[in-house]
Formats: structure tokens, sequence, C-alpha cells
């Protein structure tokens, strides 16, 4: 029996497939979505390595304000200043 309902549903997928799952995310959109999720891996492994330099990424964000016309907070115009600090003195 498994061969034959395979077999059938074969037949029918190489005559309707994409015009039924057209049909069934336009007029079912709920099943379309489970049936879509079922399909996907139940473990989707994602890595990523984020290597930013901070002097890139200032550059960077102040060309995308300056192509947005915005204008940089006044804070942020200015240099700020280092304050070392030695940890090796304990007070």
């Amino acid at each position: 029996m498994t061969e034959a309902f395979i077999s059938d549903f074969h037949t029918i997928w190489e005559t309707e497939g994409i015009a039924a799952i057209q049909r069934v995310a336009r007029n079912d959109p709920s099943t379309f979505i489970r049936v879509a999720a079922s399909l996907m891996p139940k473990d989707i492994n994602v890595n990523a390595t984020l290597d930013v330099d901070a002097t890139t990424f200032v550059a960077n964000f102040r060309q995308a304000v300056e192509l947005l016309g915005n204008e940089l907070p006044p804070s942020s115009r200015r240099r700020m200043k280092a304050i070392d600090v030695d940890d090796t003195d304990h007070h």
C-alpha cells in the first residue's frame, strides 16, 4: 500500500505540484506555514564570527548619519579623554 500511495502522490505531484502549493498558500496560509515548518530541519546550527574594527565602525556610522541627513549628538563630536587607572594601587 505504501508504494501505491507514493506512486499516486508522485503522479499527482507531477501535474499539480506548484499549482497545489500556490492554492494552499493562497487559500489556507496556516496549513502552508505548518507544512513548510515541518520540512525545515529541526536543528539549525548558525555560527557567525563578528570581527569589527572600532575605527571602521565609527567611520561607517558617521557616514551613514551624514547620508541620512541626521546630525550626530554634540557629545559624539568632541574627542573623548582617556583616563589612566593604576589598578596596582589599592587604597
